[in-house]
């Protein structure tokens, strides 16, 4: 989509999209205020549209994974809670030790 009047980017259904799509025609076909615009000037801007359409996709798509990752604090976080190896060995001669006596 392309942004709308306050910034915002437009949905594939949503009037500024219908809006962009008529302009972008009206480009390609050289009609209303393009008629007088030589073809390569509007080819160029029609190259142009896709390119930076592409890219808006490309971003939204990279913004929708990365609310799903962990920041730096969180992982910072996780760690400090992790059990480090003399815990781990603590606990494993506990086992140890528990089954021994049941054997």
């Amino acid at each position: 989509g392309c942004p709308g009047p306050r910034g915002e980017m437009a949905t594939m259904d949503s009037p500024a999209a219908r809006h962009s799509a008529v302009v972008v025609e009206d480009l390609i076909q050289g009609l209303n205020e393009w008629r007088n615009i030589q073809d390569i000037v509007r080819l160029t801007f029609k190259a142009f549209h896709d390119v930076l359409k592409a890219q808006g996709e490309a971003i939204r798509t990279l913004e929708r994974a990365n609310e799903a990752k962990a920041n730096k604090s969180e992982v910072a976080s996780a760690l400090q809670h992790k059990a480090g190896t003399a815990d781990l060995n603590a606990k494993l001669m506990e086992i140890n030790a528990a089954l021994a006596t049941k054997a």
